[in-house]
């Protein structure tokens, strides 16, 4: 193939190992942040994949906690990954913007599926935008009488709310000071307008390199494939609050998977899209021209080595910033010199990302 080196044997892990040097480095300071597109920050460069026994609700949740994201599986239907992409949405926040809600006059049984379904304990009560009263897993866990109204059971006088704009700090006094887990927020109407709970809260400071949105919301991927129903799935996805998707193909330097890239990406706009699987410089571009962020490093090795280090290095500049990088070398034909160049450009890739969606060399080559 045009761009496979010339290698008579490859290299898996094991074969690999950095003879560790002196450093004044202490792993506190260690900052593993990069980009995972040009508005995606990951605190740890880890994805999972988009596979039926990988990754669901809880390993998404789990992953963005520790920095990283989870990329839910396309093996379900359009309403149940959407479903499980709310889930990740709503599993904490700063401020919950848009809380689920009833009404009162909705049953028990109503309210404990809700709680059941989306794992939380406390459902704020309102009628026409107005905040009516909570109730909460505490009014009803020995209810008997599954189809007594909300209205009976909820707690509507004495109500403790702070008003929009109050901090985390402000809201952890509140908490504090009444002894309750769930904080309303309501606008200067009387009308909720978010959710503060003793959880969130907690799990900020439990996990303070979590990857979330501007809302404080976990971050979470899609996968899409190219069928039929690929256009609806990105918008329910859309719907859905999803931060990226991606459009998963065993090989995706095909027309379908292009045609499908630009007719999502007209369907989503500004919602992130990454393509793939491409192996090749022509795939990886055809891509990208088709407004997806994929990236990838290729190296074209020629037969000659002039010296044992890099000689000529070459950028290859694709449409708004993304690079796709492509190394040349010239000298003597040594298979084992080649094979320690090919893992130096990589780990140079690695390790000198900018954050900027574009990766750099360390070295000045002219």
């Amino acid at each position: 193939m045009k761009n496979r080196p010339p290698f008579d044997k490859a290299l898996t892990f094991d074969d690999v190992l950095l003879v560790p040097q002196a450093s004044d480095v202490v792993p506190k300071d260690v900052n593993l942040k990069t980009r995972l597109t040009r508005k995606i920050s990951m605190n740890i460069p880890l994805l999972s994949a988009a596979m039926d026994t990988v990754t669901e609700n809880e390993m998404a949740v789990s992953l963005a906690r520790q920095g990283g994201i989870g990329i839910i599986h396309k093996n379900l239907s359009i309403d149940e990954q959407a479903n499980m992409v709310d889930r990740v949405k709503r599993s904490e926040s700063g401020m919950i913007a848009n809380p689920i809600t009833l009404s009162s006059d909705k049953s028990i049984n109503d309210a404990k599926k809700v709680m059941e379904n989306y794992h939380i304990s406390g459902l704020p009560v309102v009628e026409k935008g107005k905040l009516v009263g909570i109730i909460t897993n505490r009014d009803i866990r020995f209810e008997a009488d599954g189809n007594l109204s909300v209205k009976d059971r909820m707690t509507s006088k004495n109500l403790v709310t702070v008003s929009e704009g109050t901090t985390l700090e402000d809201a952890k006094k509140v908490l504090q000071h009444h002894r309750i887990e769930k904080l309303l927020v309501v606008n200067n109407k009387g009308n909720l307008a978010g959710l503060i709970t003793v959880k969130d809260i907690q799990k900020k400071e439990d996990f303070p390199n979590a990857c979330k949105d501007s809302n404080g919301r976990l971050r979470v991927g899609a996968a899409i494939g190219v069928n039929n129903d690929s256009i609806d799935r990105a918008k329910a996805l859309l719907d859905a609050d999803v931060d990226v998707i991606v459009i998963d193909t065993a090989h995706g330097h095909s027309s379908g998977v292009i045609e499908s890239v630009k007719s999502i990406k007209k369907a989503v706009g500004d919602l992130q899209i990454i393509a793939g699987n491409v192996a090749t410089l022509e795939g990886t571009k055809a891509l990208i021209d088709a407004g997806g962020l994929y990236r990838q490093v290729l190296t074209d090795i020629s037969t000659d080595l002039e010296e044992k280090y890099l000689s000529k290095f070459k950028e290859k500049m694709t449409r708004e910033g993304d690079m796709v990088m492509e190394a040349k070398m010239d000298g003597e034909d040594d298979i084992e010199k080649q094979k320690e160049l090919q893992f130096t450009i990589l780990m140079m890739v690695l390790l000198y990302n900018t954050g900027e969606g574009n990766f750099v060399s360390p070295f000045n080559f002219g």
